[in-house]
């Protein structure tokens, strides 16, 4: 059976505090000698067990009690004060069984003297002291003294600098961004062996090429789009009818490409595509061994480039290897011979040609902003169509060029 509950009324921040009862919900405590336990520890529960009942200590034996502070405690309101009732008789009758409870009287609470204390709810009564902050000094580095004291102190070691550990080709975040194509603008010297070949005729020119390349790269999102250019000049010598030497012969080249980097485990793949266009300028005027007569010629080349740059980490120290390999999809071609600037014919004479394919690799060392190592390019064009001017019919025969050399480049901006 439930038990009436009592109704406290006492003084609390100058006001009076009505405590509405709570229907008696929760278990009964273990013992009861567990219930004078929570009572006596200030740990009162929002209603008592309906089984037991507090009984009224004798009048000459109840006084005022203090007021237990406000404190933290799982399952109390902690907006709502909290009481401790005044202390059970010395003698209590054993707990009735089976849930019984006698009829007896709660117990009046008497008013307290003295108002509740009040007390801020962000500090409860016996509250931990706040810990103080106080202001520690930020270490001083003092800079490492080698690769290994770097690693240690969470850096990196790369070409003499120190990188960040979001950099550290030793975690796959910063091979990403180590192996990934670099954006800026970079410049490059080429040094190089030069063979052209017409072998139905068996005309050769060979000699040495010396060129500058000037490139620009743009990356955003894992994406890139690059464009550059090309200069290789040199003197080349004839073999075909007689032999003549020293004839000038230079390239210009312009291309424009864009593709997307790829992290396949420790390597970065970067596949690309776009357009080329290929300027080659020989002048070859002269007399040669058996007397035959040399013109000036010019070749024009337009293709679509189709390569993949695959990228790795080598020493774990920034640096890292890039290899290239390009086909070039041939897609048109012209051949001018200045013939009208010789005594073999009055007009010029262009020949279209439509079929062939080129191949172009590297394999360089890449540090911070340099990069170093050889390269080659090769083309193969057919024989080109016949054609005819005002005194006489020909035709550009199949052809061959070979080029590999060393490339030596520095990238001084980034964009």
């Amino acid at each position: 059976m439930r038990a009436a509950r009592p109704t406290y009324q006492t003084t609390y921040a100058a006001a009076p505090v009505r405590v509405r009862p709570q229907p008696s919900v929760i278990a009964a405590p273990e013992s009861y000698t567990h219930l004078l336990h929570q009572a006596q520890s200030g740990i009162i529960p929002h209603a008592p067990p309906p089984a037991v009942t507090v009984y009224p200590p004798p009048p000459q034996a109840q006084a005022p009690m203090p007021v237990a502070p406000r404190m933290m405690h799982a399952g109390l309101d902690v907006n709502a004060p909290v009481y401790q009732p005044s202390p059970p008789p010395q003698a209590a009758p054993p707990p009735p069984a089976m849930g019984y409870a006698p009829s007896r009287q709660p117990v009046q609470a008497q008013p307290l003297a003295q108002p509740a204390p009040q007390l801020p709810l962000s500090e409860p009564a016996h509250a931990p002291p706040a810990p103080s902050f106080a202001a520690v000094p930020a270490p001083v580095f003092a800079g490492p003294t080698n690769a290994a004291e770097l690693y240690s102190r969470g850096g990196s070691y790369r070409f003499g600098s120190m990188y960040s550990s979001d950099e550290d080709p030793q975690t796959a975040f910063g091979r990403k961004k180590l192996l990934r194509t670099r954006p800026g603008l970079e410049g490059a010297f080429t040094f190089s062996g030069y063979h052209y070949q017409e072998p139905d005729i068996s005309v050769l020119m060979e000699g040495l090429k010396y060129g500058l390349e000037a490139t620009g790269t743009y990356t955003f999102s894992g994406w890139f789009v690059s464009g550059g250019a090309r200069f290789a000049y040199g003197l080349v010598d004839y073999k075909g009818s007689g032999t003549d030497k020293d004839h000038s012969d230079y390239i210009w080249e312009i291309r424009a490409t864009g593709g997307r980097d790829f992290m396949l485990g420790r390597v970065n793949v970067s596949p690309y595509t776009g357009l080329g266009y290929r300027f080659l300028y020989n002048d070859n005027r002269g007399v040669t061994s058996t007397g035959a007569l040399g013109y000036e010629r010019e070749s024009q080349y337009v293709y679509i480039p189709f390569g993949v740059t695959p990228r790795f980490n080598l020493f774990n120290n920034g640096s890292r290897i890039a290899l290239n390999l390009e086909y070039d999809l041939f897609l048109y071609g012209n051949q001018r011979s200045y013939l009208s600037k010789t005594r073999l014919s009055a007009e010029d004479l262009e020949n279209e040609q439509d079929r062939g394919w080129g191949l172009r690799g590297s394999i360089l060392y890449e540090g911070e902003n340099w990069s170093a190592g050889p390269f080659f390019n090769y083309w193969n064009i057919a024989t080109s169509s016949r054609n005819c001017n005002v005194d006489l019919c020909g035709y550009e025969p199949m052809n061959q060029t070979y080029e590999f050399g060393l490339r030596l480049a520095y990238r001084f901006w980034d964009f």
